[in-house]
């Protein structure tokens, strides 16, 4: 591109590049540029002070700077993943549940999906838990008290991944019954559990699950419908505290 002169109006070499410079898409917009060229280069100029030329100047190389960069504009936009999953492998692998004791550690991964392949993402993604039986930090998930169901979740740029789990173990401080008491049960029949957390019955507000489909809950009615091997768990919920207990019953 030409110089601004030092002599005279200055106009020149600055008018030669304005006016043969063609736009590379042929922008109508060059219009705008050869409009600007021609003031700059045409005898109106000539007769306005040197300060106003300096400003048609400025314009007029504005206006060049504009549409040069417009075509490449898209180059400035971050790329955006499309989808994201969690796992317990890096970069897709292993599997989206997961199990983790009580006072343990597990570790996931989140992997996001690009037009140009597939990134590890687990350190800048924002990851999140559905209840403090668990905890989760760049992706490290801790067992706090024992729970079922867990989801754990990465987001990033607004596109979210999740992986559940179980958190085993006893709990803390959380005691859990059942009338009649086990561990055996017998087939076909059913069973109270309760369960009591410092003391206080919490047994409404506890969630039970069953690690086989021989055992359902209702509430906190369990109905044995086959014979085998199960582990009941407990979870209760009480603000940012939660206390859990599992017992692995019999029935026969």
């Amino acid at each position: 591109m030409g110089v601004l002169g030092s002599s005279g109006t200055g106009v020149g070499p600055l008018c030669h590049t304005l006016v043969q410079w063609t736009h590379p898409a042929g922008n109508p917009s060059a219009t705008i540029l050869q409009a600007a060229s021609a003031r700059a280069c045409g005898g109106r100029e000539s007769n306005m002070p040197s300060s106003a030329r300096i400003l048609y100047r400025i314009t007029a190389l504005a206006a060049l700077s504009v549409l040069v960069v417009a075509p490449g504009c898209t180059g400035f936009f971050v790329n955006q993943p499309t989808t994201m999953s969690v796992t317990t492998g890096a970069n897709g692998g292993g599997s989206s549940s997961f199990t983790v004791a009580q006072g343990a550690t597990v570790k996931l991964f989140a992997t996001a999906t690009y037009s140009s392949g597939n990134q590890d993402v687990t350190s800048s993604a924002v990851w999140q838990s559905s209840t403090p039986c668990a905890t989760v930090n760049a992706g490290n998930v801790k067992g706090v008290g024992s729970a079922t169901g867990v989801t754990i979740t990465a987001t990033l740029s607004g596109i979210g991944g999740s992986a559940t789990g179980t958190v085993t173990g006893s709990g803390q401080g959380l005691i859990i019954s059942s009338v009649p008491s086990g561990p055996t049960f017998t087939n076909l029949t059913t069973a109270t559990f309760s369960a009591t957390s410092n003391g206080a019955d919490v047994t409404s507000s506890t969630t039970w699950t069953s690690s086989s489909n021989i055992v359902t809950f209702q509430n906190n009615v369990a109905t044995f419908s086959g014979q085998g091997l199960a582990t009941i768990t407990a979870s209760y919920v009480n603000g940012n505290n939660c206390s859990g207990a599992s017992v692995n019953i019999t029935v026969q």
